[in-house]
């Protein structure tokens, strides 16, 4: 399924003022986890706060289930001025937009926003050398395989920086 790009533009216009967020507040980082399956998403949204836990990183986690929900909860957050949104983790395979659909959806916004590129790890449990290229032509940071593991989500968190 394509996505008229300039959506993006209508989006972002008209919805700049709706900011009901005080500007001065402290928020905690925020990671983004988009699985079409609840319960893959809330297993996946569990091992990231155990592990922020344990290293004492305060972090939101919002888990959206399909790529629209995606597209509408990073807008949102970008919109608001206040985004705070550290990374987004996005299942390939999904039924109404796939994953790589929605980081190209992303990727034109921050180009035409000139915003700071959000990290994106694509998970997907069938890979082959086509789904590989297509992924990362879509703009993904890294790919990942499912199952993910704690010791896999530490080690990308490690190498990307986010914990010691």
């Amino acid at each position: 399924m394509k996505i008229n790009p300039e959506y993006l533009n209508r989006y972002y216009n008209n919805n700049k003022s709706f900011s009901s967020r005080n500007e001065t507040t402290i928020m905690a980082q925020k990671i983004l986890i988009v699985d079409e399956n609840p319960i893959i998403a809330q297993s996946t949204k569990r091992i990231f706060q155990i592990i922020f836990e344990e290293n004492n990183i305060d972090l939101e986690v919002i888990a959206c289930y399909d790529g629209f929900d995606m597209i509408r909860v990073y807008l949102n957050e970008e919109v608001t001025g206040l985004s705070n949104l550290k990374f987004i983790i996005v299942d390939e395979n999904m039924e109404y937009l796939n994953g790589s659909e929605g980081i190209k959806f992303i990727r034109i916004f921050e180009k035409r926003k000139d915003l700071k590129k959000t990290k994106i790890f694509s998970v997907c449990s069938n890979l082959d050398e086509y789904m590989s290229e297509k992924i990362y032509q879509a703009g993904a940071d890294k790919l990942l395989y499912k199952p993910l593991t704690r010791l896999s989500v530490q080690n990308l968190l490690k190498d990307y920086g986010f914990i010691k």
